[in-house]
């Protein structure tokens, strides 16, 4: 191998494919592992644990209280990515770019898609009136990565998904109607919302279940060379450096829904026109231009439901314990 640096690159490509096409033994098209846990950490109102191949990361929501604040419930977001994660980050280093990108991204995923109506969904109401929104409710999301080795953001999202389908806090209520002027907002939290008697939970309205998907192309003519798919799912970080491309991992979103794709990203650039134009087709034998991304969907979709069924079936064994 140590001549292989000195070859142009699709020669790389070709020597490297022709020899050993992934090191994690799937096959180019073949999603990894996927394994979830719900209610992990019982300092949470709700909490999960979701491991794609090697990648693990662990996810905890807590619900906060917004005095006098009327619709401005939220979903607020953050992604962690620690030293112990990956060899490559240095402690003390600061919140790295791909943190920012990965944060931004479960924040714009949770605001269009999981909980686009948050804002009054999480209102709190007065004693005397139902109609009355008297506070809010802020619900502050977690995600740390523990092991990276590639689908962050696969892994992120279906974290951050599954530990808000587990959310549930006591519901609140306020004795009596609070103004901003009587000095009713000077009084502590506790006096001034109050939970029902009986103690009745609280749970989170989701409208979509979104999955991510992670995926790079090598060359179409290293495909076509060694005869395979220029498709390569899930990549792991191991793999994405050994092959040592130019341009980074692409993301596809698909609603595990209604399997439509709800965002297109390739090196982080978004591409909402060519995403519109994506829908599912059958499959097809015939090799063309637009094989690969067909092949990209059905693959997309086909793990888009494997991860619903797997956040569903742990929240089914989450409720019976």
């Amino acid at each position: 191998m140590s001549d292989i640096n000195l070859l142009k690159p699709v020669a790389v490509f070709e020597q490297l494919f022709e020899r050993q096409i992934r090191l994690e033994d799937r096959r180019n098209q073949e999603h990894a592992a996927i394994s979830v846990a719900v209610n992990v950490l019982q300092s949470c109102h709700g909490s999960s644990l979701v491991k794609i191949g090697n990648t693990e990361v662990i996810c905890g929501a807590k619900v906060k209280v917004l005095p006098d604040a009327v619709d401005a419930g939220s979903v607020v977001a953050n992604v962690e990515l620690t030293s112990l994660s990956n060899r490559t980050i240095h402690p003390n280093t600061g919140i790295t770019k791909e943190a920012q990108f990965l944060s931004s991204a479960l924040q714009r995923l949770i605001t269009n898609s999981v909980c686009p109506d948050t804002a009054k969904d999480l209102n709190i109401y007065s004693e005397t009136s139902s109609q009355q929104p008297v506070g809010s409710y802020v619900i502050k999301l977690d995600a740390v990565v523990l092991h990276d080795d590639g689908c962050l953001l696969d892994a992120c999202t279906s974290a951050a998904l599954a530990t808000l389908l587990s959310l549930s806090w006591p519901q609140l209520f306020s004795p009596k109607e609070v103004s901003g002027g009587d000095g009713d907002a000077r009084e502590s939290v506790s006096k001034q919302y109050r939970p029902t008697v009986p103690t009745r939970m609280r749970t989170l309205s989701v409208s979509d279940w979104p999955v991510t998907f992670s995926f790079c192309f090598v060359p179409l003519t290293v495909a076509q060379h060694c005869g395979i798919s220029p498709l390569i799912c899930q990549p792991s970080r191991r793999e994405l450096t050994l092959w040592d491309t130019d341009a980074g991992p692409g993301y596809i979103t698909v609603s595990s829904l209604s399997k439509n794709v709800l965002e297109l990203s390739m090196t982080n650039a978004f591409l909402p026109g060519l995403s519109s134009k994506l829908k599912p087709t059958e499959r097809s034998s015939q090799v063309d231009g637009l094989s690969p991304w067909k092949a990209l969907l059905e693959a997309s979709s086909a793990y888009a439901l494997e991860m619903k069924t797997a956040i569903q079936d742990a929240l089914g064994t989450a409720s019976i314990k």
